[in-house]
């Protein structure tokens, strides 16, 4: 069994959707360490959210299944949320 030194994964980079960019230390620091050649980074990327502004809130979501959020809450609270949310 051939013993894997850990991969450096602090400061990896992503741009604002969320699309990894860029691998820190990849190769490792000094030829020790880092990552296989074969290694697909993209595959360890956070998952990203689905998300919705509702009167200036934000909402969001992992869950591709939870329905929009003025069907969520319901006709009542968004009428109280828009109520109260006359201002930005």
């Amino acid at each position: 069994m051939r013993k894997r030194s850990p991969a450096v994964y602090h400061n990896w980079t992503y741009d604002l959707q969320g699309n990894l960019t860029s691998v820190a230390f990849r190769r490792g620091i000094q030829g020790k360490g880092g990552m296989p050649a074969d290694a697909d980074p993209g595959s360890q990327a956070p998952r990203k959210f689905r998300v919705e502004i509702f009167c200036g809130l934000m909402f969001a979501t992992l869950s591709e299944a939870t329905p929009p959020i003025g069907r969520y809450i319901g006709p009542e609270v968004a009428a109280r949320i828009r109520r109260v949310m006359k201002e930005p």
